[in-house]
């Protein structure tokens, strides 16, 4: 069984904020506002708690250091003279 979709939440912005939403809509190519804003609102709220997405990010940002590391470490084995001071 499907929940209807029954409750409206309306919230304000400025025109700016409106402005700034309108070209992510169209960048995004979103149905409507409202489809786009019930997704982004569901996203985040499935997306656990601030803490829990703060460590997904600080995961993230370490994988990417240690492959720039990795990288680093191939390209300087692969040209020695990269790396040395004249």
């Amino acid at each position: 069984m499907t929940d209807s979709r029954n409750r409206v939440v309306f919230f304000r912005i400025t025109e700016g904020e409106y402005d700034k939403l309108r070209e992510v809509l169209s960048r995004d190519g979103a149905r409507s506002l409202s489809d786009f804003m019930r997704s982004q609102l569901l996203d985040y709220i499935h997306s656990g708690t601030t803490t829990e997405r703060l460590y997904r990010r600080l995961d993230a940002l370490e994988q990417q250091i240690q492959e720039l590391r990795s990288t680093t470490v191939s390209l300087l084995q692969e040209n020695p003279n990269v790396g040395s001071r004249h």
